[in-house]
């Protein structure tokens, strides 16, 4: 898709808790390496009746601090061949990132009871630079113990 990097899979799923503003993705640029969000698919893995559960996905920039509490999770090269990815990503944080510029870049209600999801992403990917952070927050309250999976592609800019 981009001949500007490599590319990784990140998966996995979180169990959340009940409330809203929950944290299900944290992905974390470095100060060397960038990155683009270029396919997001979120999915309900349940039985129950979980109809429009809002979402956000937001950029941090700036002195902001990095979300922890969640499961660590690292991304499959798209070649098996090619180097580790340079971005860190958690799934599932009981502390979500704080401080900084926070920009929602898309804001949106899933559908699928069960299933997937593809998210359509403005010009059909985001961009991360230099130090900053994606976020994938859920904003409606959820029953407790819901779990939802994600599958995200990134390319690593070179």
């Amino acid at each position: 898709m981009f001949d500007v990097g490599r590319t990784y899979h990140v998966t996995g799923s979180a169990t959340l808790s009940t409330g809203g503003n929950i944290e299900l993705l944290q992905g974390l640029a470095t100060s060397a390496q960038a990155f683009l969000l270029t396919e997001l698919f979120l999915g309900q893995v349940t039985t129950e009746t979980l109809n429009g559960i809002v979402y956000q996905i937001n950029r941090y920039a700036g002195g902001f601090s990095a979300g922890s509490g969640g499961s660590a999770i690292t991304p499959a090269p798209r070649v098996s061949s090619d180097s580790a990815a340079t971005s860190t990503w958690l799934a599932g944080n009981s502390t979500a990132i704080s401080g900084g510029t926070k920009t929602t870049l898309r804001q949106r209600v899933m559908q699928e009871v069960i299933g997937d999801e593809p998210i359509p992403l403005p010009n059909n990917f985001l961009q991360f630079n230099l130090s900053q952070a994606l976020q994938i927050l859920i904003v409606t309250a959820l029953p407790a113990s819901t779990p939802i999976y994600f599958d995200a592609t990134i390319v690593e800019l070179l």
